[in-house]
C-alpha cells in the first residue's frame, strides 16, 4: 500500500492522529452535532483533530461552501441489508467535506477518495487499515510539496502505481497532485496553468482520461471555453493547452465536462453549452478537423434542454449520458441508432418504476453489464436508477436512503465506483445539519417582527447587506452601509452566513437562476415543490431579468411565506425600504411588476 509509507514518516499524518477503535465497522449512534476540523503543529507535522460545535451554524465572512459529513453507501449485504451507509467523517476522525468526491481503485485492495475538505484543503480518504482504523483521512494540501488551498471538486486517475489528482487552486490555476515520492515528499504539486504551453486559469471542476499514455484533462477555462490540458510533451512542454471551443460548432460552455474513452482510442467529452444544450466534443478527425463539436440536444430524438453537469457511462460501443432536465427529470442520452437518430433521449424519471424528480448532478457506473445511476432526490434521499428490467419496467428507481442500513438524507451530489468488480461504493455528503432551519432563523431575525431592519437613511437603498459584499456606493449612506437595490444582497447574505458557497450570485436577482442552473438545483415553476430555505425568484427567462428574490420561510397548504430585503409596504416616497416577512400567499397567483415566479433555488 502506498499509504503504508505515511505511518513511517514520509507522508501526511491522518486527520485525528492515531486511534484505538477496532477495524470492524461497528455502527455507533449517529451524532447530530457539527464536526469542526482544527489543526495543530505536532513535531513539525500538521495533525488534524475534530472538535464538536453544538451551537447554530457559524457566520462566515468568506463563502466556503456547505460542510457536511463524508458518507459512503455500499451494497455489502452487511447486517441483513443489501445496502449500508457509513459515516466516514466519524469513523476516520476526518473533516467534513464540500462538493463532490472523486474515488479510484488503487493497488490490489485499496480505495482512495479525494474531496474538498476543511479550510479548502485537498483530503485523501484511504481504507489503509492504519492508526487503528479501517479508513483514514490525509490532508494533502498541508503535507504535499507545493500544496495549498483549493476550490471545487477534484478529479483523480490511477496510472500504473501513481495517482494523479487534478483540481482548481484558489488562484484559479489547474494544479496536479501526484504521489511520486519526489523531494522527500510522498505527494507533490505541479501548477499546470503556469507550466503548460499556452496554459491559463480555469473556472470549474476537471475531468481526466488516459489516452494511450497521454493524460488529458478537460476543464472550463477562465473565459468560459472548453479546454484540454494534454501531457503530450510537444513544443518543449510536458503539458500543453488546447482550446476545444474553437473547433467547428464549438462555443462557450457552462458547467463542468464528463468524458469517456471510446473503444480505447477516441475521447468524447460532454458538457452543457451556454444555451443549455448537451454538447459532444470528439477527437474524430472528421472534416479535416482533429476535434469536432455536436449538438446532441438538437440532433437526438427527444432531446431536451439540461441543467447542471452530465455524467457518462460506456458499455461496449454504447455511450450513455445522464443529465437533469429543466423540469428536474433524469434523462438518458444514448447512441442507440433508433428511429432514424444516431442519438436518442429517454426520460428515466417518467419511465422508471418509482422514478422521482432530482436535484443536483447524477453519477453513473457500469456494474457488470448493467448501468446504475445515482441521484439526489427533492427529499434529499440517495436514489439509485437501474436498468434491471424488473416489475415490468426496463428501469427502476430504488431509495437507498430509506432502505439501506443506517441510511440518511444527503447534502451533496453523489459519485460512484465499482470496487474490484464486485461491490458498488457511492460517496456523498451527508445531511447538512439544520441548514433550512438556520436560513429561516437568520432571515426572520432581520424582519419587521425582530430586527426591524430598514434603509439608513430611508429611501436611499443604503443597507448593511450591500456593504457586506463591497457593492454599491457609500455616498450619502450611514456608516457600515452602501447603496444599491438590495433584495439579492440580503438573500445572499443569509445564505453565505450559513456556509453556502454562492460564487456566481451578485446584486442582480437573475443571477440566482444562473447559479441554480449551474448547480442543477433550480426548480422552475411557481409551484415546483418550494421548501423553507429556498430562494424564490420572479422574472422572465426570455428577457433574462428578475425584479425580485426572497427566501421561503414557510410552506402550508400550497401557499408560501417569504422574507425578503428591499421589501415591505410602499412608503410615502413610493419605495420599499425594509426586510419584510410577507405572510402566506399563493405562489401561482403572485407577480412582481407583472412578472410571475420563475422558480426556486435550493441551497
Amino acid at each position: 500500500m502506498a499509504e503504508l509509507a505515511d505511518a513511517r514518516g514520509l507522508g501526511p499524518r491522518p486527520f485525528g492522529g492515531g486511534g484505538s477503535s477496532p477495524l470492524a465497522r461497528t455502527r455507533p449512534a449517529r451524532k447530530t452535532t457539527t464536526a469542526v476540523a482544527t489543526a495543530s503543529l505536532v513535531a513539525g507535522v500538521i495533525l488534524w483533530a475534530t472538535t464538536v460545535n453544538t451551537g447554530p451554524a457559524s457566520a462566515a465572512v468568506t463563502p466556503t461552501g456547505t460542510q457536511v459529513p463524508f458518507e459512503e453507501f455500499v451494497n455489502d449485504g452487511a447486517g441483513g441489508h443489501l445496502w449500508n451507509e457509513y459515516d466516514q467523517t466519524q469513523y476516520a476522525s476526518g473533516p467534513q467535506i464540500d462538493g463532490r468526491a472523486s474515488p479510484v481503485n488503487f493497488g490490489p485492495s485499496e480505495l482512495q477518495v479525494f474531496t474538498l475538505g476543511a479550510d479548502n484543503h485537498l483530503v485523501d480518504w484511504v481504507n489503509d487499515g492504519l492508526w487503528g482504523r479501517t479508513w483514514n483521512a490525509y490532508d494533502l494540501s498541508a503535507s504535499a510539496g507545493g500544496g495549498g488551498a483549493i476550490v471545487g471538486s477534484p478529479a483523480a486517475i490511477v496510472v500504473g502505481s501513481v495517482v494523479h489528482v487534478y483540481v482548481e487552486a484558489t488562484g484559479g490555476d489547474l494544479v496536479e497532485y501526484v504521489n511520486d515520492g519526489q523531494g522527500g515528499n510522498l505527494w507533490n504539486v505541479h501548477d499546470l496553468s503556469t507550466g503548460a504551453g499556452n496554459g491559463g486559469p480555469i473556472d470549474g471542476d476537471p475531468a481526466v482520461l488516459n489516452q494511450a499514455g497521454v493524460l488529458q484533462v478537460l476543464v472550463r477555462s477562465g473565459n468560459g471555453d472548453l479546454v484540454e490540458y494534454a501531457s503530450d510533451g510537444k513544443s518543449g512542454h510536458s503539458w500543453n493547452l488546447y482550446d476545444l471551443s474553437a473547433t467547428p460548432n464549438g462555443g462557450g460552455i457552462t458547467g463542468d465536462p464528463a468524458a469517456v474513452l471510446y473503444q480505447g482510442t477516441v475521447v468524447h467529452a460532454y458538457v452543457r453549452s451556454s444555451g443549455g444544450q448537451l454538447m459532444e466534443y470528439v477527437d474524430d478527425n472528421a472534416g479535416g478537423h482533429l476535434w469536432n463539436a455536436y449538438d446532441l440536444t438538437g440532433d437526438a430524438g427527444g432531446g431536451v434542454q439540461m441543467t447542471g453537469d452530465p455524467a457518462s457511462a460506456l458499455l461496449g460501443t454504447a455511450v450513455s449520458i445522464y443529465v437533469r432536465s429543466s423540469s428536474g427529470d433524469l434523462v438518458e442520452f444514448v447512441n442507440d441508432g433508433q428511429d432514424g437518430h444516431l442519438w436518442n433521449a429517454y426520460d428515466l424519471t417518467g419511465d422508471a418504476g418509482g422514478g422521482v424528480a432530482m436535484i443536483g448532478l447524477p453519477a453513473a457506473v457500469l456494474y457488470g453489464t448493467v448501468a446504475h445511476v445515482y441521484v439526489r432526490s427533492l427529499a434529499d434521499h440517495l436514489v439509485e436508477y437501474v436498468n434491471d428490467n424488473q416489475r415490468g419496467h426496463p428501469w427502476n428507481a430504488y431509495d437507498l436512503s430509506q432502505y439501506s442500513g443506517g441510511g440518511t438524507t444527503i447534502g451533496s451530489d453523489p459519485s460512484a465506483l465499482v470496487y474490484r468488480g464486485t461491490v458498488v461504493h457511492v460517496y456523498v455528503g451527508g445531511p447538512s445539519p439544520g441548514l433550512p432551519d438556520a436560513i429561516v432563523q437568520l432571515a426572520e431575525s432581520q424582519d419587521q417582527f425582530n430586527g426591524a431592519v430598514v434603509e439608513n437613511p430611508p429611501d436611499t437603498n443604503c443597507n448593511g447587506y450591500t456593504a457586506f459584499f463591497g457593492r454599491g456606493t457609500a455616498t450619502g449612506c450611514a456608516p457600515g452601509t452602501a447603496s444599491e437595490e438590495w433584495c439579492s444582497d440580503f438573500a445572499q447574505w443569509v445564505w453565505v452566513l450559513n456556509g453556502v458557497n454562492t460564487t456566481g450570485i451578485n446584486g442582480y436577482a437573475f443571477t440566482w437562476v444562473g447559479w441554480g442552473q449551474a448547480h442543477g438545483i433550480f426548480l422552475p415553476g411557481a409551484t415546483n415543490d418550494p421548501r423553507p430555505g429556498d430562494a424564490v425568484v420572479w422574472g422572465s427567462m426570455a428577457k433574462g431579468y428578475s425584479p425580485h428574490v426572497g427566501l421561503v420561510v414557510g410552506v402550508k397548504d400550497g401557499n408560501i411565506d417569504m422574507v425578503s430585503g428591499n421589501s415591505g409596504p410602499v412608503d410615502a416616497q413610493g419605495d420599499n425600504v425594509s426586510v419584510w416577512e410577507s405572510g402566506y400567499f399563493d405562489p401561482a397567483a403572485s407577480n412582481d411588476g407583472g412578472y410571475p415566479i420563475l422558480g426556486y433555488v435550493v441551497p
